[in-house]
């Protein structure tokens, strides 16, 4: 190998490793041009496919602070998702359920953001192999997943009393209803096939649904900042089929049928 070989291979190597780490000042998020991330990244891929676990983990962990606001460019935002994609990868074959969990989360939750149509299938059953692993270590905790649709809600539902109460501004949100909040007074829209409007009330368990009287499982629950409302109650009201709750992973299922 000539110089001019050796020259290149190290400023490469620069590139991607030392200069790449640099901090913001006041901004814990790594400093790094997109073509460094992009880098780092083929790195950490190619170390987790080869089977170093420790090796690709180190790598895409310090992509996965990569801050896409640095650069505007779309293909920063695609970045970041690789690399929690990766990184995610990475620790559900280190069986590390719990950040494979978080990091799997995280990507639907932004995909649902930025890109409502795109593909959920490889999340959703990671994630449910995820959580399936946690219960069986008990490190699952108690709070029941929400999905959607096959998307997962951004925050966790609550458990009382064997009933599963959702976060009612991202549940409506993930089923496509206008919500408004007036004074305590919640209502909800359905402006599509077959148009309903359920208003609720916080601490009543009173409700109207067309303007017809109707009784809720336990009245609406505001607990730290947020409004939670029986899941199975608001999704059949609102013209879902079908709800699936599985114990072990604590999952509830929303779908059309």
């Amino acid at each position: 190998m000539n110089i001019r070989k050796i020259l290149i291979s190290l400023m490469l190597m620069l590139c991607c490793t030392g200069w790449a780490y640099a901090q913001t000042e006041g901004n814990p998020a790594t400093k790094m041009t997109k073509d460094e991330a992009v880098c780092l990244l083929k790195q950490g891929f190619e170390a987790r496919v080869a089977g170093d676990l420790s090796v690709a983990i180190e790598i895409l962990e310090r992509v996965y602070v990569f801050d896409p606001n640095l650069e505007a460019h779309f293909d920063a935002e695609k970045i970041h998702l690789s690399a929690r994609g990766e990184l995610g990868h990475a620790y559900y074959e280190n069986k590390d359920w719990g950040k494979a969990f978080r990091l799997y989360r995280e990507n639907d939750v932004c995909l649902w953001k930025t890109d409502r149509d795109a593909d959920v299938i490889p999340f959703d059953w990671r994630i449910a192999e995820c959580r399936k692993n946690m219960a069986n270590e008990n490190t699952l905790g108690d709070a029941p997943l929400i999905m959607v649709y096959g998307r997962s809600l951004s925050e966790d539902g609550l458990l009382v009393d064997g009933m599963v109460l959702a976060p009612v501004v991202d549940l409506a949100d993930h089923l496509w209803l206008k919500f408004n909040n007036e004074n305590g007074r919640l209502t909800l829209t359905r402006s599509w096939s077959d148009p309903s409007i359920l208003v609720m009330q916080i601490g009543s368990s009173k409700a109207t649904l067309n303007n017809q009287s109707i009784s809720m499982p336990m009245a609406l629950l505001e607990k730290d900042g947020r409004v939670l409302v029986p899941l199975r109650f608001l999704v059949e009201s609102m013209g879902c089929r079908s709800i699936k709750w599985d114990p072990t992973t604590k999952i509830a299922r929303v779908a059309v049928e």
